[in-house]
């Protein structure tokens, strides 16, 4: 009885460890996190596409660039109240609320930039940003 008990056991883990390795990576990052946006190799540009919603007022990205590169930021909205802010290594804000369409910024950093799109409104709202690299 007990056997029988031990393996429903580990059949039920089993079935639970690969439902939850099938979930895709950014899906699983815990609210509040960073998502690192990683340009494949010999690419120099991808894409994220995200969510607004009420729960979720922003989608936060780290990109590691190199001092003397250009970023290139294109952000296509359904809503005009979504926007983007970008922000060096160090802190410094290099686009406070820089709206969406396309922007252009000379890194003179080394390290990790942040990404942040949001809704000044609050409001949910779907977006997709692009990230170019040169």
């Amino acid at each position: 009885m007990f056997s029988r008990r031990r393996s429903v056991i580990a059949s039920t883990l089993g079935v639970l460890l690969l439902t939850l390795s099938s979930i895709p990576a950014a899906a699983a990052v815990p609210q509040g996190r960073s998502t690192r946006i990683r340009i494949p190799r010999g690419r120099t540009s991808t894409a994220v596409r995200g969510v607004l919603t009420r729960r979720n007022s922003g989608g936060d990205y780290v990109l590691r660039a190199r001092s003397g590169q250009k970023l290139f930021l294109d952000l296509i909205a359904t809503r005009e109240q979504t926007v983007l802010s970008l922000s060096s290594p160090t802190g410094e804000n290099m686009a406070g609320e820089g709206g969406s369409g396309q922007m252009e910024f000379d890194l003179t950093e080394t390290g990790d930039y942040k990404i942040s799109v949001f809704n000044r409104e609050g409001r949910r709202d779907t977006y997709r940003l692009a990230v170019r690299i040169r």
